[in-house]
């Protein structure tokens, strides 16, 4: 699945209807998807440490439906899924998870690219690791609990070659969180993120900057929360203050080629982010990947800015990730992944005096064998292990919390029709 519903949602459906009526060479094509999964975790609704919980079982019926259109100067396609669950030995009811998203890919002319995408889901922060349509290793600090919630974003990028030696690029993401429910009061979390780079390249290397402007905003109003004193609230009383923050970031890059399979990029700049007031840091990255036909092994080393729409804050990141697809067979029929990630936080002092740190964990292990062109049989699991600092401010709450979760999943897909 791919891509975020809009945040300006006009625009991208407009280039996407103009596209699927353009005149002259057109394909259209569908694929369908049907499967079932069984699987198990420990902590089913991603309760915090202090909070009871024991293991369960579930099961799942999912569905997808894929439309694409290829014109002569686009490509757009438009997939709807649907995933029903029900859990055993477990209090937690049924769970439907839905996932719509558009994208079009448009030629501009014959250097230039731009692409548009967009979804909206609507399912359950427990259930982001075992839904198909989902990233199951999205890192980054996340809510404890299992709330319901709506998910809206838009992507739009632009790349340019200018006489085959120097490109630019352009992005803009905006995004939308918004928890449902009674409980949880009212409100909702927006992101937007500009990103723009120039590079130029050479022989075996490629150098240039890069730089990103993004702001995170929430107007949350909970009802029946404690607050870092340890006090209930009134119901309907504001006990999230605002964690509005932006930043800005400019980087300078450079990436070597040293074979045909191995690259390296390494990247440093300077980090404004401001909360209460503006803070300076320093950024760096280092990154190096290996690649050959069905396989890939990537790690990377970073510090730098991050941005989590859940949380709805902008926070320092120090991160470590190994990402691993090996086939396990001569005929790449059954694959091995593997990505872990091992990362600490730290949200400066926000607007209502609140901050903490979080440290996170998160692996996923999994085997994928398509014995044929129609069925696919996966195996997953996922660990995630997130752990929190006290906050000391007697005002507002941290952003981050502490859980710990086990998943394992295993799955049955069958399409139509066939991708050879």
């Amino acid at each position: 699945m791919m891509g975020r519903f809009p945040s300006l949602p006009s625009a991208a459906f407009i280039v996407i209807l103009l596209g699927m009526a353009r005149f002259g060479h057109a394909e259209v094509a569908y694929h369908v998807f049907a499967g079932s999964s069984v699987g198990a975790s420990d902590n089913p609704t991603s309760q915090p440490d202090a909070t009871a919980h024991s293991a369960a079982g579930f099961v799942t019926a999912q569905g997808r439906l894929e439309l694409g259109h290829i014109g002569r100067l686009t490509q757009e396609q438009i997939a709807y899924a649907i995933m029903a669950t029900s859990w055993t030995g477990n209090t937690q009811s049924s769970v439907l998870a839905q996932t719509l998203s558009l994208s079009s890919d448009i030629e501009a002319s014959p250097a230039a690219r731009i692409t548009l995408r967009g979804s909206a889901a609507l399912m359950q922060l427990s259930m982001l690791d075992a839904t198909s349509t989902t990233n199951p290793q999205t890192v980054g600090p996340r809510p404890a609990g299992d709330q319901k919630f709506l998910s809206l974003s838009a992507d739009e990028a632009f790349s340019w070659q200018l006489g085959g030696s120097w490109s630019i690029a352009q992005s803009l993401d905006g995004g939308m969180y918004r928890p449902l429910g009674s409980d949880q009061g009212s409100g909702s979390n927006k992101s937007l993120i500009l990103g723009a780079a120039i590079s130029h390249l050479w022989q075996r290397d490629s150098g240039g900057l890069r730089g990103r402007l993004g702001a995170i905003a929430t107007n949350n109003t909970q009802a029946g929360q404690l607050t870092t004193a340890g006090q209930p609230t009134t119901a309907g009383q504001a006990t999230t203050a605002a964690r509005d923050g932006q930043f800005a970031q400019l980087e300078s890059t450079w990436r070597h080629e040293w074979t045909a399979e191995l690259t390296h990029e390494l990247a440093a700049g300077v980090l404004f982010l401001r909360t209460d007031h503006v803070h300076v840091f320093p950024t760096e990255s280092a990154a190096i990947l290996w690649r050959r036909v069905g396989r890939e092994v990537g790690l990377r080393a970073e510090q730098s800015v991050g941005d989590s729409i859940y949380v709805a804050t902008v926070y320092q990141r120090s991160l470590v990730g190994l990402n691993i697809a090996l086939p396990l067979d001569r005929y790449e029929l059954l694959q091995f992944l593997a990505a872990a990630d091992l990362e600490s936080d730290s949200a400066s002092a926000l607007a209502n005096g609140a901050g903490g740190t979080a440290k996170v964990f998160a692996t996923h292990l999994g085997l994928r064998w398509m014995p044929g062109h129609l069925f696919t049989y996966g195996l997953d699991y996922t660990f995630r292990d997130q752990r929190a600092s006290a906050v000391s401010s007697a005002v507002g709450a941290s952003p981050f919390a502490s859980f710990r979760r086990q998943l394992v999943v295993f799955t049955v897909e069958a399409q139509y029709p066939a991708r050879f």
